[in-house]
């Protein structure tokens, strides 16, 4: 077929899958050789030959989680056209997978997409064949990364709700696991307390409430802001599902947003819309579709380099000015009526 085409086999091969590194024409000239010469692939012929499996791992906590599933989304819309195969490995967040298991998994696929696990990454990294491994959602310098930049997420909100008119800002979603596994809380916190501080204001540790990250988590975040005997004007959430569950168990207990309290979310959740949830938006599914390309990059022997997706805030019906006074007392009862 390469005689054919008159291109080299390492070429058709990659024609023919998909991968990067081929020019349009020179793709069509190998995909009408192969229809000539009534070329079929054998999946099983070409792992035997080659020494690789076509199948690419992804590795994630959560997997049932919309930031995940949009993650997982993403690297298959890329590894679907290109005649690989997705394994998908599920793990807990304390990342305590044998060397045993992790050595399992990276015979059984060519790479690894891990997703927001950074110590799990390092592991297959440090194997004495790793498979090629690209990390989404944090950024150790010595990994192949694609991400965000966190505190930037957390200014972001800050320069929101400050322009509003906030001055008592708190913070919904500090990890209750470690984290060492999913920093990214600390990270936008840091970045929040940033801007806050260059306006001169500070936040009060007791307006930092530690939570699951999902509605649940969000739900009883609302009922411990409503059990305290004042409030801040304004809360950044972590994720949109911490902020969507927050604000509906908010409404339930008779307090308003955003005249009440103002709500920001981060992630771009597909129902932040229906929520009017003002969020700091990130390309979650681009970043899952960056990242196995890279990886296939990675594959075919071309240089990779980490990867900085860009964040922008959409503003919505969550937040507004604060209704009292700057440094005045937001007493709530339950019912929402203020003293």
């Amino acid at each position: 077929m390469a005689r054919a085409a008159r291109v080299s086999p390492a070429t058709v091969s990659r024609a023919l899958r998909g991968l990067p590194g081929v020019s349009d024409a020179t793709r069509t000239q190998v995909q009408e050789a192969a229809a000539r010469l009534g070329y079929s692939a054998s999946p099983a012929a070409s792992s035997l030959s080659s020494g690789r499996t076509n199948t690419i791992g992804v590795i994630a906590p959560w997997v049932t989680r919309w930031y995940f599933t949009a993650l997982i989304d993403g690297v298959n819309s890329v590894v679907s056209p290109s005649g690989f195969d997705m394994l998908l490995f599920g793990t807990d967040t304390d990342q305590q997978v044998s060397a045993a298991k992790l050595s399992t998994m990276t015979k059984r696929v060519d790479g690894l997409v891990v997703l927001c696990l950074p110590e799990l990454a390092h592991q297959a990294s440090a194997l004495a064949q790793p498979p090629k491994v690209v990390l989404v959602g944090a950024t150790p310098p010595d990994l192949v990364t694609v991400a965000i930049d966190d505190g930037e997420v957390g200014r972001l909100a800050g320069r929101h709700l400050i322009a509003l008119g906030h001055r008592r800002i708190g913070y919904v979603g500090m990890e209750t696991v470690s984290p060492r596994i999913l920093p990214v809380a600390q990270v936008r916190h840091r970045g929040l307390l940033e801007v806050m501080g260059q306006a001169g204001l500070t936040m009060d540790s007791g307006d930092v409430i530690s939570c699951e990250l999902s509605v649940a988590g969000g739900e009883a975040s609302a009922e411990a802001l409503c059990a305290r005997a004042d409030r801040p004007t304004a809360v950044v959430a972590v994720s949109d599902e911490i902020a969507m569950g927050l604000i509906h168990r908010l409404r339930l207990l008779g307090v308003r947003v955003p005249e009440d309290i103002s709500v920001v979310g981060v992630d771009g959740h597909e129902m932040s819309r229906v929520f009017g949830l003002t969020t700091v938006v990130q390309p979650v599914r681009e970043q899952g579709a960056i990242a196995v390309r890279l990886l296939m990059d990675a594959l075919a022997g071309a240089a990779t380099e980490s990867v900085l997706t860009p964040v922008t805030l959409a503003v919505r019906s969550t937040t507004a000015p604060p209704s009292i006074p700057a440094g005045a007392s937001n007493r709530t009862h339950r019912t929402g009526v203020r003293h």
